[in-house]
């Protein structure tokens, strides 16, 4: 989820943050330094033709369009795919979610068995009766330590499981679907950006099918020796000519 998150982060927001500011910058200070670099030019060549310095204003008006357009269109190339991101991670946190309510049932039950045996222990702390000997001497003195002692083990114990509830509650509230994500999620899908999401789709439940392998066992049979082999055909010749 925080890769995701740090993701689109940098990727969309910085990004589109810092070409936006560019674009601001170019905007703003074009018409001044196109006007100085004219007055600069025509300064140094001040007998060149009349048309001099209209024809640089030209120039530079021109590539200051061509450099406002580079910017605009790779403000939009960089949010393309935003929408589909911020599926995947709304996606992730829904996931997420799931795993976190289940994991604080749980553990509020934990709290509430652990809660039922301390206060079952206060119940025979407060009933308990100390037993004296002749001598004035508790007795069952042992008893009543071993309540105090599991009382203060249950007391830590209740403790672990109200921070691992608190973690829990923080996470749930950081992966609160927010508005623009619900926004988003209203909207419908553009046709490249639906066959972007299928090839999303596709791409992560393609799993590698891994091959056993299988150990063949071919029976391996000796080769005969030339030698053996020309007795063999001779002994036949022989029985024929017989």
């Amino acid at each position: 989820y925080y890769d995701k998150k740090e993701n689109i982060e940098k990727q969309y927001i910085e990004r589109k943050s810092f070409l936006n500011l560019r674009l601001e910058n170019l905007r703003n200070n074009k018409n001044r330094e196109i006007e100085e670099y004219v007055q600069n030019a025509v300064a140094e060549r001040p007998d060149f033709y009349a048309g001099y310095g209209a024809m640089i204003r030209k120039d530079l008006e021109q590539a200051y369009a061509k450099k406002e357009q580079e910017l605009e269109q790779e403000i939009k190339d960089n949010s393309k795919y935003y929408r589909l991101d911020v599926r995947e991670l709304v996606s992730i946190k829904e996931d997420l979610r799931k795993e976190l309510i289940s994991a604080r049932k749980e553990i509020e039950l934990q709290i509430q068995e652990v809660q039922l045996q301390m206060d079952t222990i206060s119940l025979q702390l407060t009933r308990f009766e100390p037993v004296y000997d002749d001598n004035y001497n508790m007795t069952n003195w042992e008893d009543r330590t071993k309540l105090f002692n599991e009382n203060h083990r249950l007391i830590e114990v209740k403790f672990n499981l109200e921070k691992q509830l608190e973690e829990i509650n923080k996470n749930l509230s950081i992966t609160e679907i927010t508005k623009e994500e619900a926004s988003i999620l209203m909207m419908s899908l553009t046709p490249w950006e639906q066959e972007e999401l299928n090839r999303r789709r596709a791409f992560s439940v393609v799993e590698e099918v891994k091959v056993p392998e299988i150990e063949i066992q071919e029976e391996v049979t000796e080769p005969v020796k030339d030698e053996e082999k020309e007795n063999e055909i001779d002994n036949k010749v022989e029985e024929k000519e017989e």
